[in-house]
């Protein structure tokens, strides 16, 4: 089995979120490459420091991304290599941002939405009315909404939680449009003998269908 095959294998064993898998699978690549297609299990410490430095002194990424690189190959070495790297140093860290947040005003997020339609608009309402971020909207099931007591359940959240939210009344009917077209297209693959749904066993079920769903497989 390839290296990053068998980092996926460790991460969904571990039930690691699908973007950290992506995210530590990237690092590890530009790790390999930038120490030129050489296997890490015959790479170290100052191998890992340089990198990391390259980063931040090159690349100038910031210190969360530099953080980010860090985890990934800590992962790599000490959850699928079995390598205990010990004390990781000395490196250049990058330098903490230190700016303060944007936040929109409530007559900016107006303005906003009232320059979106359709489907778009319906999943910024969510983002701001319901507080979910962009892929929980994305990748909201049929199943976890409730029209009757108008709520929304999140699964596998920040933190492999669930968390229940409110579903915002404005949202109501462009939700409710998006599951009439997604019914169309799961008729449609069911016309053509595509099941597929990322949970065992049901491909047939159409509740375990994202509510935004795509038009292309």
């Amino acid at each position: 089995m390839k290296l990053l095959d068998q980092v996926r294998t460790r991460m969904r064993v571990q039930h690691y979120a699908y973007a950290t898998e992506k995210c530590y699978c990237h690092w590890i690549r530009r790790f390999i490459l930038f120490n030129r297609k050489r296997h890490p299990s015959s790479l170290g410490v100052d191998e890992v420091a340089r990198f990391l430095s390259y980063l931040a002194e090159r690349e100038k990424v910031s210190s969360s991304t530099q953080n980010q690189a860090l985890c990934g190959l800590l992962f790599l070495y000490r959850q699928v290599l079995g390598i205990d790297l010990g004390d990781i140093g000395p490196f250049s860290f990058s330098k903490v941002s230190r700016r303060l947040p944007t936040v929109l005003s409530k007559q900016e997020v107006t303005s906003l939405l009232s320059n979106t339609s359709g489907v778009y608009k319906t999943l910024a309402t969510l983002l701001y009315g319901a507080g979910l971020r962009q892929n929980e909207a994305l990748r909201l099931r049929i199943t976890d909404i409730s029209f009757d007591r108008n709520e929304l359940i999140i699964r596998n959240a920040k933190g492999n939680k669930d968390r229940l939210t409110m579903l915002p009344k404005g949202c109501i009917e462009g939700v409710k449009t998006a599951i009439d077209q997604s019914r169309q297209y799961f008729d449609e693959d069911m016309k053509n003998g595509i099941d597929y749904v990322w949970l065992p066993n049901a491909g047939k079920e159409f509740r375990w269908r994202f509510a935004f769903s795509s038009a292309s497989i």
